[in-house]
């Protein structure tokens, strides 16, 4: 409700709604109640010269109290309160109040009216945290002002005179006069103005803004966040702890790595830093120089400046714009775009953004990035040098007064150039854009057209299929260059414009790696994705996917969940994502060159060279190769590596793999038994259980046991536990899987039993090595179930292969040939007679020969040509 007194003496008090309550004229007394009030001594209209000494309750609620001319007395009460003692012609309302600071914005927002020497009012914000704002811009005595303990009474002194004081408020917006002033803030976010003079300011804990203004001023930021202007003169500026950021309004030359050191700033004075991280600059040329902290550099004004990141992680941004501002004698000026800037990042991961909004920069400028991972982003620059340097940086640019182009060098390091012309409405884009060291490949350089997508680029939508596979994008080989093209209509009468121009590099050397836009996307369920014939990049997101890239040099990516990656024709990239994931490859393992590093593995096949980080499991037509660090592989891998130091040969490690994969043989069984080799007997056979343990520790550690360690396993040892247990649980140790992640990532190819077994029968039934299609025919049955391994041995007893070569032989005969052609030896006599006589009495030849074909000696001859892959012809 509103609630308007006379213009007497009045007594008006609010409801338990939100009130605004108006004094006028008189000595009044306004208390608004519960809920957040608005209340005003005297008239609201910014020009009332009515006048009165009111008193300004505020009660319960989050009030604002203008107390008008006169000597007033305002009281907040409970809840967050804004208290404005005077005639508050500068205070606007509109909708919710938000108070910020620690940006050096807040000044700009609210201020009281000038009190002058006639300020002698009582300001009290009561319970919650208040704001007060106290102006004194005519003011030329000396002020001090005290906030650091806000619960007090504090008095604010002029020439040492009491001209009013501020009880229980925890924020102030402090103007100052023309003395030489002293102010301290409480430990929360203040606004300190020192006005002309030599001032001493001191912010406290909390993120305070701090004006020196005209005169040598001393600024102290405390604790928290601060902005920090020493404004003419010749400054001294500590910052204290916290991110601290110094405002520079005139042309200035600072360098940070100066810290504790004078130097001439240029216009703004001989200055002072300490404890300073950022710097904002002014209207006109600055020069910045950082230091080895995370500093960040920043001017939104004008002039040609130059800013140097040096050490540390950078943020570099340099703005511009064509607005108009008012000076401080009320000319109005327009803030217009530089001739040109520099941006440097030096060492570190820096970002530089240089921001032309609604006018660009026309000539020249050089923007370096240095050593580190740098994000660049240039938006309206008509030409300018970019070298983001060593790193895996990111450079973004876009068409807006791009006429003569960028010229950008990427350096060392897998770099992007993300395209963006979201300001392109015209038929032609600039062609001027180019990157002079452009690596193509897989784990080359990137080209980022995924906005070029989503922008008005294109006049039709080509978000809906692969922009290659359908007209919209090509690449162009342009002499010993290339061209990225554009045809914005797609198979409309438009034709195709460059975007981009990769120096030095072959179109057809492009992978879908070098292009980064989105072909199809899953959802966070179980999805099947397919690809075109071009360049795909596929997302599987999270969930259990197949991705199909088909043809083309394709990125294939599962995201989250157990995926299966095709690896179609050409080279693609394969990155399984969080989860176990496995590639697919659609030939036997022999065919391809396989090499697996700690970060990816390459396939060199038939169908081209894939690479695949983050993928688990390899599946080719006759078995898998695994580098999974959770796999019996794996631990077979560790085992060796911790009783024989060593990697462990081809066999034996096919041999205990089907010992934990197919029959379930527990890792400390496995332990036990390779623990009994000679090899390892000689060595350990006669230690006792503490020995044992510290030989043990040596082998798999490299180190000696630690007293701890060693007493723990000595004393379950002791009490019984097997070496073999105690072998194990040292492998699988965090410790050692560590040490041993080198040799996993190595990986290791474990055969299909089924392929295995059909390899075997072909030696023994034939006499030869398989050929592929009448190999993968019979596995693939006895894999499915559709054929028994005995119905397979059926088949090629009666292929006429087979007839022929026993064609004539008794039973006998048939044993001793079977042995000689499968197990390269007569048969023993005890074995001749078993089996001749089994075959006498109505064995089948076929479940005979099968018999002897999967036994372990035959697979020990036959391990050569099966273990790392099938020989096939």
């Amino acid at each position: 409700m509103n609630y308007i007194g006379e213009s007497g003496n009045d007594t008006l008090t609010g409801s338990d709604s939100n009130d605004v309550l108006v004094g006028n004229d008189g000595n009044d007394v306004l208390s608004g109640g519960a809920a957040g009030d608005i209340l005003y001594g005297d008239g609201t209209d910014g020009t009332s010269t009515l006048a009165g000494n009111d008193t300004l309750n505020g009660d319960a609620g989050n009030d604002f109290l203008v107390g008008g001319a006169g000597i007033d007395q305002l009281n907040g009460g409970d809840g967050n309160d804004i208290l404005i003692p005077g005639l508050a012609s500068r205070v606007t309302l509109s909708g919710s109040y938000t108070f910020v600071v620690g940006t050096g914005k807040s000044v700009d927002e609210a201020t009281g009216a000038d009190f002058g020497s006639s300020f002698q009012e009582t300001v009290n914000g009561g319970a919650g945290t208040d704001i007060a704002y106290l102006s004194f811009h005519d003011q030329t005595a000396n002020i001090v002002f005290d906030n650091s303990n806000p619960a007090a009474t504090n008095t604010v002194l002029a020439g040492g005179v009491g001209i009013g004081t501020v009880a229980a408020v925890e924020r102030v917006v402090f103007y100052s006069g023309q003395g030489a002033d002293v102010l301290r803030g409480a430990d929360f976010s203040d606004v300190l103005k020192g006005g002309a003079g030599n001032d001493e300011i001191y912010g406290n804990a909390g993120s305070d803004d701090l004006y020196g203004d005209a005169g040598d001023d001393t600024l102290y930021g405390g604790a928290g966040n601060d902005y920090l202007s020493g404004g003419a003169g010749d400054d001294r500026i500590d910052g204290g702890d916290g991110i601290d950021t110094v405002d520079y309004d005139s042309a200035a030359t600072v360098d940070l790595r100066l810290m504790g050191q004078t130097q001439n700033t240029g216009a703004s004075g001989i200055d002072v830093l300490f404890g300073v991280e950022n710097l904002s600059g002014s209207r006109s040329t600055d020069v910045f120089n950082g230091d080895d902290q995370a500093n960040r550099l920043e001017d939104e004004d004008g002039g040609n400046d130059a800013f140097y990141g040096r050490g540390g992680d950078d943020t570099l941004i340099i703005s511009r714009s064509t607005t108009m501002y008012t000076t401080p004698t009320g000319a109005r000026q327009y803030i217009v775009g530089s001739t040109n800037v520099t941006m440097e990042g030096g060492d570190g991961n820096d970002t530089l953004t240089f921001n032309g909004r609604t006018r660009y920069i026309d000539r020249a400028s050089l923007i370096s990035g240095g050593n580190g991972d740098d994000i660049i982003s240039v938006v309206g620059m008509a030409t300018a040098t970019i070298d983001s340097g060593a790193g895996n940086d990111r450079v973004t640019v876009d068409g807006r007064g791009s006429d003569i182009g960028y010229q950008i060098t990427f350096g060392a390091g897998t770099d992007t150039i993300a395209l963006s012309y979201a300001a392109s409405s015209t038929a032609t884009l600039s062609t001027g854009t180019t990157v002079t060291d452009f690596v193509t490949g897989v784990g080359g350089d990137i080209i980022d057209i995924a906005s070029l997508l989503t922008t008005n680029l294109f006049l039709v939508d080509a978000t809906k299929a692969n922009p290659f596979g359908v007209g919209y994008l090509r690449l162009v080989q342009n002499g010993t260059s290339t061209n990225l093209e554009v045809d914005r209509d797609g198979d409309g009468a438009g034709g195709f414009i460059t975007l981009l121009t990769l120096s030095n590099t072959d179109a057809a050397s492009f992978h879908a790696f070098n292009l980064y836009y989105v072909t199809a996307q899953g959802t966070s369920g179980a999805d099947t994705l397919t690809g075109s014939a071009s360049f795909d990049r596929l997302l599987g997101l999270g969930g259990a996917d197949v991705l199909d890239g088909g043809a083309g040099r394709d990125v294939l990516d599962g995201g989250d969940g157990a995926d299966r990656l095709l690896a179609g024709a050409d080279d693609d990239y394969l990155i399984g994502g969080n989860g176990t994931d496995t590639a697919v490859f659609g030939d036997f393992f022999k065919k391809s060159t396989v090499s697996a590093e700690s970060a990816s593995v390459t396939v060199a096949g038939p169908d081209g060279t894939d690479i695949a980080t983050g993928v688990e499991y390899f599946q080719f037509t006759d078995g898998m190769f695994v580098t999974d660090a959770d796999s019996a592989g794996a631990q077979v891998m560790r085992l060796y590596d911790t009783i024989l130091d060593r990697a462990p040969d081809a066999v034996g490690l096919e041999f205990y793999v089907d010992l934990i994969e197919d029959r379930g043989v527990a890792l400390a069984a496995v332990a036990s038994e390779i623990a009994g080799s000679a090899e390892f007997q000689t060595a350990t056979g006669g230690l006792n259980n503490g020995q044992f343990v510290d030989y043990v520790y040596r082998q798999a550690l490299g180190r000696a046991a630690d007293a701890s360690g060693k007493t723990f396993y000595t004393q379950l040892l002791d009490a019984g536990l097997s070496r073999g247990v105690f072998v194990a649980d040292l492998s699988e140790s965090a410790e050692h899987r560590s040490l041993t992640a080198e040799l996993v990532a190595k990986g290791y190819f474990s055969v299909d039993d089924s392929y295995q077994a059909v390899t075997l029968f072909y030696d023994s039934f034939l006499g030869r090595r398989p050929d592929a299609s009448g190999l993968q025919y019979y596995a693939e049955r006895a894999k499915s179930g559709t054929m028994s391994l005995s119905q397979v041995a059926e088949d090629f007893a009666g292929s006429s292969e087979f007839k022929a070569a026993i064609q004539g032989k008794s039973n006998a005969q048939l044993v001793d040939y079977v042995y000689r052609n499968t197990l390269d030896r007569a048969p023993d006599a005890g074995g001749a007679a078993y089996y001749t006589d089994m075959l006498n009495k109505g064995f089948a030849p076929a479940a005979f020969v099968a018999e002897v074909s999967l036994s372990q000696e035959h697979y020990n001859l036959m391990s050569g040509a099966i273990i790392n892959g099938i020989d096939i012809f």
